[in-house]
């Protein structure tokens, strides 16, 4: 893939994720005072145990991806055997696995968790259809692997957004005229999200399909469980260390809690949408390529997302407060913004750490992720649970941002690009660790905060462009880009 294909690839995967942000900053709030805080607790948690279920792929769809991305197209025949054996192994354990989820998932709100007893019947009820989902839920992975595997990241972000918006707007409008209810709007989320799955598996069939008998590939499964055994083991780790912070919330403040710290969480992650898309375009190349050149393309990923990226957390650090509170109203931002601001720091090492991450498992060592989550899963806990119970929701996010800076700068020592890496991050730490404070001992207007955010966003670019060759690269050839339109135009620049 040539830089132009490359870029045309990040820009659609980047355009996805900001549809899906617009998606979720029109429907959270929508959602929340529609349902109320305690109900989008518990389905935000509920999500979080179908997301850690997520074990049961067996790394199976990154598997399929690193073995499709390293044959040729045009082979369908070995291409369906990769395909149809990674998702017939997914659908079976998708179904073991949501027999699992229902005994579990009723146990932990039960008796783990801090929830009204006039909920808990509902949860009950809406707990076996998030069961069913499971295994379309796993198998949805082995679509986008096969879609992505061939470059067709455009079909796989239409779909994706598609999903995206019927989980969101279907069970909305579900509540709305129908009941706000949990037994109504979680077979609503799993009817939206389910129909979606389909669609994806049925376009990556239209791919992959030879126009013989299907059929399961004994001896390519081995290999892709070898491979994706360790992909399996932090497929696992990860999201209970992402949403260890929510769990732990909600056996010590209540469910009702939980939406304060889930709704600001999630917009932080969705900020991530260049790393992610970056990470995600350079996967398949990065399995591809040879070591060297893929340490190049981590090194060059790395240099641009620090002050990219960094510009982009300044700027919102900045605007949060004012942003929430016209989002989900003062009282709500109150408790929220506080948090986001945390959550930002954490975001942007956790963002940088998509580049190694992905170097490690597309160059073979899928084994090094799954030992560091290891490594950081007893440490984590007892920091969340201290700084839980000392600080509240503060804690929570704070122990987080802690969390992920120790497991970026873990990245970075075992993906072998670590020493010049890591002196290119402190600079851009060091000032969003002082816009936090500055934040917190100076209340920012409206009018003040956008000031701040476009003259703090503009300096971290200038100071990224001084410091860093691939920012330079990007700034210059977006000058050459606009000469050359505006030449095209009859305009005279510069």
């Amino acid at each position: 893939m040539q830089r132009k294909g490359f870029r045309a690839h990040f820009i659609v995967n980047v355009g996805g994720a900001i549809a899906t942000l617009v998606v979720m900053l029109v429907t959270v709030p929508l959602f929340v005072g529609e349902i109320g805080p305690a109900r989008y607790g518990v389905m935000s948690i509920i999500w979080i145990l179908l997301g850690t279920m997520g074990f049961l792929d067996l790394g199976l769809s990154r598997a399929a991806t690193n073995a499709l991305a390293r044959i040729d197209p045009s082979d369908k025949r070995e291409r369906e055997s990769i395909f149809v054996t990674a998702l017939g192994l997914n659908g079976v354990m998708g179904l073991l696995g949501g027999i699992v989820l229902v005994t579990g998932g009723i146990a932990l709100f039960s008796h783990v968790m801090t929830v009204p007893p006039q909920l808990l019947p509902e949860v009950r009820w809406a707990l076996p259809w998030v069961a069913g989902l499971l295994p379309l839920a796993l198998m949805n992975g082995a679509g986008i692997g096969s879609l992505e595997s061939r470059d067709h990241f455009l079909t796989a972000n239409l779909l994706q957004l598609t999903g995206t918006v019927a989980i969101q707007t279907v069970p909305l409008l579900c509540a709305v005229f129908i009941a706000p209810r949990l037994e109504v709007v979680i077979p609503a989320a799993v009817c939206a999200r389910g129909a979606s799955v389909v669609l994806v598996i049925a376009f990556a069939w239209r791919s992959e399909r030879s126009g013989s008998l299907p059929r399961l590939n004994g001896g390519r499964a081995k290999e892709m469980l070898r491979y994706g055994g360790w992909v399996s083991i932090g497929n696992t780790l990860n999201p209970l260390l992402t949403s260890l912070d929510q769990m732990v919330l909600g056996a010590v403040m209540g469910v009702a809690s939980v939406t304060y710290y889930a709704v600001p969480f999630s917009l932080v992650m969705k900020s991530q949408i260049f790393a992610a898309a970056a990470s995600r375009t350079l996967f398949p190349r990065m399995s591809r390529v040879s070591e060297p050149e893929a340490q190049r393309l981590a090194r060059a990923a790395v240099g641009g997302l620090s002050y990219g990226y960094g510009a982009i957390c300044v700027a919102a650090i900045l605007m949060m407060h004012p942003f929430i509170s016209f989002w989900m109203g003062p009282d709500f931002a109150r408790v929220a913004a506080p948090l986001a601001q945390i959550l930002l720091v954490g975001a942007w090492f956790n963002g940088l750490s998509f580049i190694p991450f992905e170097l490690v498992q597309a160059q073979g060592r899928p084994h090094l992720p799954a030992l560091l989550y290891l490594l950081e899963l007893g440490p984590f806990f007892a920091l969340l649970w201290f700084l839980t119970h000392r600080f509240g929701l503060t804690g929570a996010a704070l122990a987080w941002a802690l969390r992920m800076a120790l497991d970026s700068l873990l990245f970075f020592l075992v993906s072998r690009h670590a020493g010049g890496a890591l002196l290119r991050l402190v600079p851009m730490a060091l000032i969003l660790a002082a816009v936090v404070l500055v934040t917190r001992s100076i209340p920012l207007g409206l009018a003040a905060s956008v000031i701040a955010a476009s003259v703090g966003g503009a300096l971290t670019l200038a100071l990224g462009f001084m410091l860093d060759d691939t920012i330079r690269m990007m700034v210059l050839e977006a000058w050459k880009t606009a000469r050359r339109l505006a030449r095209r135009s009859g305009l005279q620049v510069g």
